[in-house]
């Protein structure tokens, strides 16, 4: 019985961590694009002024 509880332990933890790391992931990716686009915009509005 304990073996059995060990091991629906173990896969509800391992969903959650996975869970987990999958929206750290989305979240560092989504980070990433902003700070590209952000990037992109500064460029663009220097070149803006700088004409």
């Amino acid at each position: 019985m304990s073996f059995l509880y060990y091991v629906y332990f173990y896969v509800y933890a391992h969903g959650i961590l996975q869970m987990y790391v999958n929206c750290n992931l989305k979240q560092l990716i989504f980070a990433k694009k902003n700070n590209l686009y952000q990037r992109a915009f500064i460029i663009l509005t220097k070149k803006e002024s700088i004409s």
